[in-house]
């Protein structure tokens, strides 16, 4: 329904508004080029979140892990408002008060709340899932927790607020008709009809259901919920950095140890601390990619929408904004989908070719391995984040074993995510330090005995134990 539809049509305050010379301002975002740019660019960001999930469901975790589904749910809604932005000014009604957009107009008062509608759960839902992912990486480098309890206990919440917070937000905004045109944007968006009305509402062209209150409250709703994203961003990424940082030291420390002893076979134990301080760097350095591409997304809009508000001042006449600062916009924030993206696939081919360093792969090659292929190593941090649960397992574990009656180490099957650290032969007996999550062990018939989680029979006797872990 058309403004000149509602009952309550006031002629002489409609007449007055496309009197006011604000409102014929031309911005980046009415120009032809402003909106081919964010077509574009929302485009891009759409096939890129689409492809996300095509690498997903390619790969042999798929859905197995939580870090997919995370990233599952953040592209889906990313999905949802780059195609929102996408179709910029088509769906924004033909009779608006707003005649300078140089795009295609041919919609509706209903296409454009639509539009606003789509662009704003999109944007509410993928904001949020940049901050349980932030929250999934403190579960599970700082907490230490596996993939299976962060499933059960809290992985609901990570995906229920998310969708919560989009659903309220754009419900809200149609409910209490926020959704507009604008000249400060490309397409349909919460904004002041026109985008300067005041909170006396004498200036505002009045339709049902609209209220400037509502609007104020879903602004500083708004503003709230950004200022908690970023506040859980960089608080979980604070621990965490933290918690690497006493990691890192005790690993150093370790280090001094061994050599100190002067133990070489110590070098197994080593290889271990590093190999899992660097899926764990890898993981930090990937959740501070991803924060720093949602404040890439978000800080020149952020900064346009301050603006914005300064100019609907009854004395204002232009839009104080650079036009370097909007053409960054246009860029930049429909582009969450493209960095996304680029981060998602740089760590899985980065964690690929370090499995397959000795295959002399080119990046091409494991593109195309990643990409199209489905290939993923399997030590990858971001699909499974429990090989880092073994640092507390290296610390803690220590086996001492002596006695009479032996069992010959040649008779231990390690499993395979098992490791051991060094052999000490001292007084007729020997020391196995190092990581073992389960053992199996022949009885007298003939059966196997398993032994969970390292823990090792009291009474051990052996010669070596190889590179690998494995019994020699």
């Amino acid at each position: 329904m058309s403004y000149h539809d509602q009952h309550e049509f006031d002629e002489v305050l409609y007449n007055k508004t496309l009197d006011d010379p604000r409102i014929s301002v031309e911005t980046v975002y009415t120009s032809l080029t402003g909106i081919r740019i964010t077509t574009t660019t929302a485009s891009l960001s759409t096939l890129a979140s689409v492809l996300i999930i095509f690498i997903i469901f390619r790969s042999k975790t798929k859905m197995g892990s939580v870090y997919h589904r995370i990233m599952f749910g953040m592209s889906f809604y990313d999905i949802i408002q780059s195609l929102a932005m996408a179709f910029t000014t088509v769906p924004m009604p033909k009779n608006m008060i707003y005649e300078q957009f140089e795009g295609l107009i041919i919609g509706t008062e209903d296409s454009c709340r639509a539009q606003g509608f789509m662009f704003i759960i999109g944007m509410l839902a993928s904001t949020s899932y940049n901050a349980m992912l932030c929250l999934y990486y403190l579960f599970s480098l700082h907490f230490q927790l596996t993939d299976d309890k962060i499933k059960r206990y809290i992985e609901p919440a990570l995906h229920a607020l998310p969708s919560i917070a989009g659903l309220v937000g754009a419900w809200f905004s149609l409910h209490s008709d926020l959704i507009h045109p604008t000249p400060l944007v490309s397409y349909c968006v919460n904004m002041q009809y026109p985008y300067w009305c005041t909170e006396d509402e004498s200036d505002c062209l009045l339709r049902d259901g609209y209220s400037y209150e509502g609007n104020v409250l879903m602004f500083r709703t708004t503003a709230a919920f950004f200022g908690i994203t970023f506040l859980i961003c960089i608080l979980s990424l604070t621990v965490v950095v933290w918690s690497i940082f006493k990691r890192e030291r005790n690993f150093r420390r370790a280090m001094n140890d061994v050599t100190t002893e002067g133990d070489e076979t110590f070098s197994i134990r080593i290889r271990e601390y590093r190999n899992e301080m660097v899926l764990t760097k890898s993981a930090l350095r990937q959740s501070l990619y991803y924060v720093g591409a949602l404040i890439a997304v978000f800080t020149v809009p952020l900064i346009a929408l301050l603006s914005s508000r300064q100019s609907r001042s009854a004395e204002a006449s232009t839009v104080d904004m650079s036009a370097y600062l909007q053409v960054l916009h246009v860029i930049l924030r429909p582009s969450q989908g493209v960095f996304n993206l680029l981060i998602f696939v740089h760590y899985k081919v980065w964690a690929l070719g370090r499995k397959e360093r000795n295959q002399n792969l080119t990046v091409r090659g494991l593109l195309i391995a990643v990409v199209f292929l489905g290939v993923e190593a399997e030590e990858m941090p971001i699909s499974s984040l429990e090989p880092v649960i073994r640092q507390e397992h290296i610390n803690a574990l220590d086996f001492a074993v002596s006695g009479d009656d032996e069992i010959p180490l040649e008779s231990i099957n390690f499993s395979v995510a098992s490791s051991a650290g060094r052999i000490i032969d001292s007084t007729g007996g020997s020391r196995i330090e190092g990581i073992s999550y389960g053992t199996s062990i022949p009885d007298t018939n003939g059966g196997l005995s398993w032994h969970d989680d390292g823990e090792l029979p009291s009474n051990v006797s052996a010669t070596s134990i190889g590179e690998d872990g494995t019994v020699l």
